[in-house]
């Protein structure tokens, strides 16, 4: 679909774009075949997050066995409605808002697992992702369309630049893989940022018992939040520092080791470790450590 087909096709709809809702289309036809064969959709429940004016839904429709379409804009969610008289089910929702539990269950859908395949916002890719990742037994699958920057992000080695919390959080629940480079050109409007694709596998096993996880991500948040420190002088008010010197020995690291240094493993085991210990001052750690 071109730039020109497009603009007529929205004007004839009396559909606009929301700056706010950050609704930049996918025109490029083989870029969209490309997510869809990535994907491999075929014989499975789909789930898209914000379709806008439908330009993925038209590729994955004739093969999946059903599209679950969440939309936030009203106008666009009435379009959609009209042109897809089969085969998707389109939700005026917010995703953020949504249990998609509750939602599957509503269509008769309860215990299955959907394929997550969009090109999202980019704006709320991190609060989308912290969703999908803590929602993992309704996942089969994540293709997504994000910024380049935030691609680079999430598939992130140790002692890289971009290696992070964000890194470490997605890593923690899947296996991230960086599919391929997207061009601006290829949406409509132009956003200033170049995109990628990548795809989220989740792990069939917790790295981490699930009482530990809250600890794991507060000490990976106080890690990152302070990059240029070193983690015996980030920690010293809260555990003895010979403590944290030892274990870091023990992972191979010396007392001068930043958060970017370490892998998810050994984050691992400086939490088991350090969950046995007696902190030396109230730790009141925030729940809302993993994004």
């Amino acid at each position: 679909m071109n730039i020109r087909f497009l603009q007529k096709h929205l004007k004839q709809n009396n559909l606009y774009l929301k700056k706010a809702l950050s609704q930049n289309f996918l025109i490029d036809e083989n870029i969209q075949k490309k997510i869809v064969r990535s994907a491999s959709p075929t014989g499975h429940v789909v789930l898209e997050i914000g379709p806008g004016a439908g330009m993925l839904t038209d590729a994955l429709v004739p093969i999946s066995k059903f599209v679950i379409a969440i939309e936030k804009d009203s106008h666009f969610a009435g379009f959609l409605k009209e042109k897809f008289s089969s085969g998707v089910e389109v939700i005026e929702n917010d995703f953020l808002k949504i249990s998609l539990e509750e939602e599957l269950e509503k269509l008769s859908l309860k215990g299955a697992k959907v394929k997550v395949i969009a090109n999202i916002p980019y704006q709320i890719t991190t609060p989308i992702l912290a969703k999908l990742l803590t929602n993992l037994q309704q996942i089969d699958s994540i293709t997504l369309m994000v910024q380049e920057e935030v691609a680079q992000r999430i598939i992130s080695n140790p002692n890289t630049k971009s290696y992070g919390r964000l890194s470490i959080f997605c890593q923690f629940y899947t296996y991230p893989k960086y599919l391929f480079s997207v061009s601006r050109n290829c949406f409509y409007p132009r956003p200033k940022v170049q995109s990628a694709v990548i795809q989220l596998k989740p792990r069939e096993e917790l790295l981490l018992e699930k009482k530990l996880q809250e600890l794991f991500f507060s000490i990976v948040k106080r890690s990152f939040q302070y990059r240029r420190k070193t983690l015996v002088h980030i920690f010293k008010k809260i555990y003895p520092s010979t403590d944290i010197i030892n274990e870091l020995a023990n992972i191979g690291k010396d007392s001068r080791a930043r958060g970017e240094q370490l892998s998810i493993n050994d984050f691992i085991q400086i939490t088991k470790f350090l969950s046995k210990i007696t902190t030396t001052e109230d730790t009141d750690y925030s729940k809302n450590n993993r994004s």
